[in-house]
C-alpha cells in the first residue's frame, strides 16, 4: 500500500525562566492514536533556535499518522548548560500548499518543565480542547521587615471550564534578580495551559537561600489578553520552612479584600518628643477594625521632628472613623522615657485615594 505523506507544523515555545533556553540539537517524533509514528525528526532553522521565552516554528514532512496523540521530544547535550527547559509543543495539520489544513485544530502538549540530556520526554495531547492562554500574574511582597527572599517561587493555577476541573503545572516565577524584595511589586507572563475560568493559585517556595522566609501579600491572576480583568487572592502571611506553599482560592471565606494604606506621620518638635520603641496602630472603619499594624520603615524612624511615610497593607475597614497608636516601650533603659510625642497623622486608602488627618 501507498504510503500517506502529511505536513505538520510544530510550534515550540521555550519557558521564560532563568537558563531556559539551550543550544543542543532537539528531536522529535510524532505518534499517532492508533500507534503510527514519524521517524525522530531534528527541529533546526536558525541558529537561535530555543532561545529563552522564545516560540520556534517548524514544518515536519513524515508519514502520516492520523490523529496526534503524544509527542516524543529529545537534546542531544550539546553545548555549556544544555538542559532546556520546556514549556510546550503545538502541532497541527498543513495542507499540500504549506498552509493550515481546513478543519485542522492545533493540538497542545504541555510540558513546563526541564528536559535533560539523552532523556526523552513522552508528552500526552491536552484533551478538553484548553489550548493554552498567557496570563499575566502580578506579586506583592509586603512592606515589612525581613519581607523580602531570594528564594525560588513556582506557582500553578487552578480553574474550571464547561463544568470540567484544569489545572497548569507548576511554572517558576522569575525575570529579574530582585524579585520579591521588600515592597516589590512583581509582574511575569506565563504562557500555560488553559484553565478557563480561574478560581485558585497555588503559590510554593524553596526555603532557599539565607532568611528564606517571604511574606506574600497578594497575588492577582489575568490573561494577557484581558488584563483588567484579574482575580485577586490575598494572603498576607509568610511562607518558610514550615510553611512553604499555600494553595489560595476565590471561595476563601477565611481572607478578607486588603488594601494598602499610606500612613504619613510626624513627630513633635519637642524635647524628648521622638523614641525607639516600636510603634503600631489600630485602624477602626465602619467596616470593622485592623489588628495592631507595626509602623516601621527605617532605623531611624519617629525622630524628633520628623516626618514617616509607611506603606501598610491590611484588610479594608471602610471609611476610617478612629485610629489607636500604641507602642511596645522598647529603647527605654538608664532612665531614659521611650515615650512618644506625635504632631499628626495622615491615613490614606490607595485603593479609594480617600484620606483622613489626626492632630
Amino acid at each position: 500500500q501507498p504510503v500517506t505523506m502529511r505536513a505538520y507544523k510544530v510550534t515550540v515555545r521555550t519557558s521564560d525562566v532563568r537558563w531556559a533556553g539551550t543550544d543542543a540539537k532537539v528531536s522529535v517524533r510524532l505518534i499517532g492514536a492508533e500507534g503510527k509514528t514519524t521517524s525522530m525528526r531534528v527541529l533546526e532553522n536558525d541558529s537561535n533556535n530555543f532561545e529563552r521565552n522564545a516560540e520556534d516554528v517548524f514544518v515536519v514532512r513524515d508519514v502520516d499518522v492520523g490523529a496526534v496523540s503524544r509527542v516524543e521530544i529529545k537534546h542531544d547535550g550539546r553545548g555549556v548548560g544544555s538542559d532546556w527547559h520546556l514549556a510546550s509543543v503545538e502541532v497541527r495539520v498543513l495542507d499540500a500548499d504549506g498552509k493550515d489544513a481546513a478543519k485542522s485544530k492545533s493540538v497542545f502538549f504541555f510540558c513546563d518543565d526541564w528536559v535533560k540530556e539523552n532523556a526523552p520526554v513522552t508528552l500526552e495531547a491536552e484533551t478538553g480542547g484548553g489550548g493554552r492562554a498567557k496570563y499575566k500574574i502580578t506579586v506583592h511582597t509586603s512592606d515589612k521587615r525581613w519581607a523580602g527572599t531570594d528564594a525560588s517561587v513556582t506557582a500553578r493555577l487552578l480553574g474550571e471550564a464547561d463544568g470540567v476541573s484544569s489545572e497548569t503545572a507548576f511554572f517558576n516565577l522569575e525575570n529579574s534578580a530582585n524579585n520579591f524584595e521588600r515592597g516589590r511589586v512583581d509582574e511575569f507572563l506565563i504562557d500555560a495551559r488553559d484553565v478557563g475560568v480561574v478560581q485558585g493559585i497555588e503559590i510554593k517556595m524553596d526555603n532557599s537561600g539565607l532568611g528564606a522566609a517571604w511574606h506574600l501579600r497578594a497575588v492577582s491572576v489575568a490573561k494577557a489578553s484581558a488584563p483588567d480583568d484579574a482575580t485577586h487572592f490575598d494572603h498576607d502571611d509568610w511562607l518558610d520552612g514550615k510553611t512553604p506553599s499555600v494553595l489560595l482560592r476565590t471561595s476563601d471565606p477565611a481572607k478578607k479584600a486588603t488594601v494598602r494604606y499610606v500612613i504619613t506621620s510626624l513627630t513633635s518638635d519637642l524635647r524628648g518628643a521622638g523614641t525607639d520603641a516600636g510603634v503600631s496602630i489600630v485602624l477602626f472603619g465602619e467596616k470593622g477594625e485592623t489588628d495592631a499594624l507595626l509602623l516601621e520603615s527605617s532605623a531611624d524612624n519617629f525622630r524628633r521632628g520628623k516626618k514617616d511615610v509607611f506603606n501598610v497593607d491590611a484588610p479594608d475597614v471602610g471609611k476610617i472613623i478612629r485610629v489607636r497608636l500604641g507602642h511596645d516601650n522598647k529603647g527605654s533603659f538608664f532612665g531614659d522615657d521611650a515615650s512618644w510625642h506625635c504632631a499628626s497623622l495622615e491615613i490614606t486608602n490607595t485603593a479609594t485615594d480617600e484620606t483622613c488627618a489626626f492632630a
